[in-house]
This record gives C-alpha cells, structure tokens and sequence, in this order.
C-alpha cells in the first residue's frame, strides 16, 4: 500500500503552530513483543502499546510534528512528535528493531558544529577550535576516552554539552577544557546580545546563553531537515520519521543499499536551499532485540492467500468478499461460516486470528466510483468493462436500434449518445429513463440485453419485478449497476411507485440493504430503460422532464429468418469488441442527456392522456365549434360549465378541481375570469384555447 507522507516546503513555515503529518510504518509484530518485555524500562513500554493502539490500515501510524509546546516565541527549535507518540520518541534500539525492515536512516555528520562555523564564518566570528575539532573529531574524541575511560557517545556528548553552555572542567582534555570552551563562550555572548530581541524571553533563566544558542542551532538544524524532506520528495523518495539531524526513509522495493549518488544530489540541493553546507550518510541500524520465531510463517501464506478476495471494512464495520465482478458483505457471523474450517499448522483457526490481526487487509470505507481514482483507504468496487475495445463491422446492432427507434435518425442518435455516456461517463448519471413500447417480438429487449453485454453482468441488471428488487427497501445486488432494464413494464407497477421510479432517476445517492445485513450507503450510477407492450405505460406529468417514449417498429415481427440472423451476430465477441469501440469513441462532448431528449409523438400522446379533464371537454367541444364554424368568443357560468365536464370526468369533479384546471387557462390568457354578484363568469376564446392545448399538448390527434 502506496502511503502519502505530507512535504513541508521550505517557504510554507513561519508560525509555532504550523504542524507536518507524516505517515509510519512499522513492524507491528515486533512492537507486540517489546511491549510485553520487561526487561524494557516500563515508559518506553507504554509508549509502544500507545502506539499499537493508535495506528492506522495495520502496520501504519500518522504522526504530527510541532515545535516545542514550551517555545513560545515564532518559530524556534526542533520538531517534536506530538503526544510523544512516534518513532522519533522511542529509544534508538527499540525504533530500530521497528523500523530496520522499511527504512533507511540518513544523518547529517556532526550537525550542529558544522552549522555554528559555518555561522561564525558568515558573521566574521573566531572559530578557529571550532574547525580543530570538526576535522579532527575521531582524534580527539578517542583521546577524551582514553583520558576519561569513557565510551564515544558519551565523549561526544560531553563534546556538545559544551556547545550549550555546560562547564568541562575536569570531564574533557585540556583542549576543550581551554581553548575550545573560551571560543565557545565567546561565540554564544555574541549570538545572545545580536539577538535579544528574539531571545529575550531567556534573560532571567539561568544559562540562558547555553539556551539561546541551543534554540539556534536547533531552529538552523531544523531548516536543513526541511530542505532534505523536500529534496527527497523531489525525488519520490520518503522522509516519514523526523529525527532532529536527519531521519528515516522510506525504503523501495527490494531496495538493498541507498544510493550514495542521491547523498550527494540532496546535499547540493540543502546548500541550494540553506546555504549550508553538510554531510550526509546512512547511518547503520542496529538493535540488541531479536524478533521471536512462531509459526507466522504458516499464518501469513493463508492470510496472503485469502486477502486477495476478502477484506475489512470500517464504516460499516462488514467484511467482503470479491468473487469474480461480484461483491459479497459479510457480518462476521457470515465470515466463520465460510472460513471457519481453515486450519493453521498449529491446528488454531485462521480466522480467530485474522480478525485480530491489526495488520489485516483494511479500509475504511467501499466507494462506487466508476472510472475514477480513490485514496488508497477506500476500495472503488468498480473493476471495470471486460471487453476490449476493437474497431470492426457491426451492422446487425444499426438494424436492431433502426427498428426499436422506428427508424427515426434523431432517435437512433440520442439512445447511441444515450449509450455511450454510460460507457464513458459512468461516474454521471443520464438523469432520463428511456421507455420502449412495442409488441412481443419486435426487438426491444434484443437491444438493451446486447447493451448489457457489453456492461457485463455487474453493471447491467434485467428484472420484471421491479416492485421487488428496484422500489423495495431490500435492494442489495445492484450496488454496481450502470444500467437498469425494467422488462415488460406495466401502468399499475409504474403508477404505485411513479415518485419512487422518478427520485432513483435523477438521486445521485443510494442505500442498498439487503435483509438482515448492515445497509451501504453508495453513489447511485443506475441509469434506467424499460421495455413495455403496454400502449400506456407510465404516468406522464405536464412537467415531466425524466421520461422519453419510443414507440418501436414491428415490422420483423415473426421473421424467424432476420431475427436468427441478429441474434448469431451479437452474440459474436468481435462484434461487441466493435461496437464498444464505436461507443468508446464516439464524440459526446456537446451531448446533454436532460437537455437533448426527444419529445417523440408517442410521448406527446401518451402525455395527453393525462390532460385535465376540462382539457378533454373543451377538445370535444372546441371541435363541435370547427364543424359549425363558430369560433367566436362566448360567455358561460362556473355551475353551467361544471354541470358540462362531468361527462368527461372520472371521479366526482368539484369545484375545486375546476378552479385549479381553469386557472391555468386564465393565466395563459385564453380564458377571462370574471365575478358577478352571485356567480363566477368565464369568457371563452375557442381559438385560444385550443392553441394553448397544443402547446401543452393537450390536445390529442386521433
């Protein structure tokens, strides 16, 4: 798993509050073990079972750097991991042990006086001492033991102690005792009183020269670790673990040493960076701890085995299980049952072990996000279309789309646009369901099942119970659905759940629960078709704007010979290959699905059928008036008029209902609403009227 480590620009930091992220790894086994040793000293113990407790996806731990929370002044010193809880904080042999496997551990070569002389020099200060020791450390460093009978790290301690105005007398040889001290003294007076203004905050804490200059180099220090995680990330190379005057790196893969080419790169680009000019090298990491052998050996060829289909996932806390393009959720109930006969050598179950495991297969959330790239803590459950796409001959598809489309090009262009948005745009629902009515036979079905071989069956779904598996609560399976056909739909289905059919149209969220189990909550990416024998399938509102109605031809009803011909064809790979080329390529860019929707003459008729009812009575009468020739303005009472739709009415029709029908003709101005004393008087322009009824289409040709 590909970890994303924050990098801190150099120009990015300017504020005690400012923090950096960086993401851990380490061997979590190995931590376990040390945790429960008692032979470490109890607060690095508990330091480790912090840090167990708080990782992350198993083996990871996201930690936070800040300054010092006692600084209180911009921007000084070193940064610290924060709560203490990381690798920087751990004793050098216990982080080893933890880090050995992943990391690389790069140090600047004695940090700090390297940084002071170079300081002196650039401020015109003495620091001739200085330089003695840096160029002749080993030297002198192996005298002060010899002397002290000491070992290195603590000569050099020693050493640096002095930097931070400790007094050596009698812990060091006369050199450091003497000369270096004086020089050293001298230095940190003159960094204290050209820079009261920062450090004055020091004046009454006892050694507050030692501190000042402490806070400096620190602050210094902590400017080169800047530039050098920049360096590294230039590079694609990790600095995950901050460590003062250098810090782990990330090791690649089968990595075996770190190259000393790229030592010398990040060095030019710290000088570039700083100004300063450093050392680096990879420094050995050694631990006295041994990792104790099990049979984890026996446990992780299982575990590698089995996370290549199953995984954890946290929100919902379910299990998965990926079969082919299928996805099962599993409570853990359902887990044991299917793993629950796998033995470990030791004759223990796997999966008892493997629900504990904190380095299992994890993620945080499943996502539906079809063609599109997800953080590495999700798991995108589309896998993609299984054709591949092979420019061809495909003709027999042209025939069975002319024929569904009745042979109207416009319409025949829109459902190939239709197409083609769900195989490039997958991540974008269509927002309109296409509605195909013809007879038994006539192809309808023949098209949108070839379509939905080309989806594959986990993005394509037929059902003719829809009441069941579309608009019911339970409706896991069809997470991953792009298309849905609705077979042989019918007016009472339609009708019952019409607010239902039209909200999944257009809802870009879904949750998808199947009886029984923990619900998921996904983007909704189906899109709808439905084929129908029924003259009126569906409900159409005067302000529909989800529905087109394709009324197919039925010419080829019963040629067995054409419809054998057809089926052969599409069933042939190369033909889909094909035609997935054709859609994978088309130009779509102008195409908007809502907005380029054909209003076909089978949806203006079945939309009329929905008229107002007093639409319906002033057709019948509005034609009555073209037979006479009489189109002239008339005048007529709300009772008279009520008392004449009652025939076209089926239901009991009330004044209400009038009110609210009639108003929509007075709004559009063809009809005049007056008030006498007693009664509401309408004035009728026949001819108005009727073109108002066109323009709504109202009015029906028979």
């Amino acid at each position: 798993m590909s970890e994303i480590t924050t990098i801190v620009e150099i120009n990015d930091v300017g504020s005690p509050d400012y923090s950096v992220c960086k993401t851990e790894i380490f061997d979590v086994e190995m931590a376990k073990q040390l945790s429960d040793n008692e032979d470490i000293i109890k607060e690095e113990r508990l330091k480790l079972k912090r840090l167990l407790k708080s990782r992350v996806r198993g083996c990871y731990y996201d930690a936070v750097y800040k300054l010092g929370k006692h600084i209180k002044h911009d921007f000084l010193g070193r940064f610290c991991v924060l709560r203490g809880l990381g690798l920087q904080n751990l004793q050098r042999d216990i982080r080893s042990a933890l880090a050995m496997p992943y990391y690389w551990d790069i140090d600047m070569i004695n940090a700090q006086p390297t940084l002071l002389v170079q300081i002196c020099e650039n401020n015109g200060l003495a620091c001739e001492y200085l330089k003695q020791y840096i160029q002749n450390r080993e030297e002198l460093l192996t005298e002060i033991c010899e002397t002290q009978n000491i070992e290195r790290w603590e000569a050099k301690e020693r050493v640096i102690s002095i930097l931070f105005g400790a007094n050596p007398t009698g812990l060091l040889t006369p050199f450091f005792e003497n000369e270096f001290y004086n020089e050293l003294r001298k230095i940190m007076t003159n960094i204290w009183e050209k820079n009261q203004d920062i450090f004055g905050f020091l004046k009454k804490v006892p050694n507050r020269y030692g501190k000042a200059i402490a806070y400096f180099l620190q602050t210094e220090e902590r400017k080169v670790l800047i530039a050098l995680d920049h360096a590294l990330a230039k590079r694609g190379r990790s600095l995950d673990v901050l460590i003062h005057d250098g810090g782990l790196v990330r090791k690649k893969e089968n990595e075996t040493f770190f190259p000393v080419s790229l030592l010398r790169e990040l060095e030019a680009d710290i000088k570039e960076k700083t100004g300063y000019v450093i050392s680096l090298a990879v420094k050995p990491m050694r631990t006295s701890f041994e990792k104790n052998e099990t049979t984890e050996d026996d446990y992780q060829e299982k575990k590698e085995e089995y996370e290549k289909t199953y995984f954890k996932v946290m929100s919902p806390s379910i299990f998965v299980r990926i079969v082919g393009d299928t996805l099962q959720t599993l409570s853990t109930k359902d887990l044991i049952h299917q793993l629950g006969n796998v033995m470990l050598n030791d004759g223990t179950g796997f999966v008892a072990k493997w629900i504990k495991d904190p380095t299992i297969r994890t993620y945080e959330r499943l996502v539906y996000a079809p063609k599109k790239e997800v953080p590495d803590t999700e798991f995108n459950i589309f896998t993609g279309f299984p054709l591949e796409a092979i420019a061809g001959d495909f003709n027999e598809v042209n025939e069975v789309l002319s024929l569904i489309s009745n042979h109207d090009v416009e319409v025949m262009n829109y459902i190939e646009n239709y197409v083609a948005h769900i195989i490039q745009k997958p991540y974008e629902k269509t927002r309109v369901a296409i509605i195909v009515q013809g007879e038994q036979g006539a192809g309808k079905d023949t098209f949108w099942d070839f379509i939905g071989s080309l989806l594959g069956s986990s993005y394509y779904f037929s059902t003719d119970s829809p009441e069941n598996n579309i608009f019911s609560r339970f409706n896991h399976g069809t997470e991953k659905v792009l298309l849905v056909k609705i077979e042989e739909g019918n007016y009472i289905t339609n009708k019952a759940n019409a607010e239902k059919f039209k909200a999944k149209i257009v809802s870009p969220i879904e949750t998808f629960e199947r009886k029984g189990q923990d619900t998921l909550t996904l983007p909704d990416m189906r899109n709808f078709v439905m084929t129908t024998n029924q003259d009126v399938p569906i409900p159409i509102e005067e302000t529909d704007r989800r529905f087109m109605l394709i009324k197919a031809s039925s010419e080829k009803l019963g040629d067995s010979v054409f419809w054998n011909r057809i089926h052969t064809a599409l069933s042939k790979p190369e033909l889909k290959s094909a035609y997935y080329h054709s859609l994978l390529h088309r130009d779509i860019s102008n195409f908007n699905p809502s907005r380029d929707r054909i209003k076909t003459a089978y949806y203006q008729e079945t939309k009329s059928v929905f008229a107002p009812t007093l639409a319906k009575y002033f057709q019948h009468h509005i034609e009555t008036l073209l037979q006479k020739d009489d189109m002239d303005t008339y005048d007529i009472f709300a009772p008279q008029l009520k008392s004449k739709i009652h025939e076209f009415a089926q239901y009991d029709y009330t004044n209400k209902r009038l009110g609210t029908e009639i108003n929509k003709f007075v709004e559009a101005g063809c009809i005049t609403k007056t008030y006498t004393m007693y009664l509401t008087k309408y004035t009728i322009k026949p001819k108005e009227v009727m073109d108002f009824m066109k323009e709504k289409h109202w009015w029906v040709i028979y």
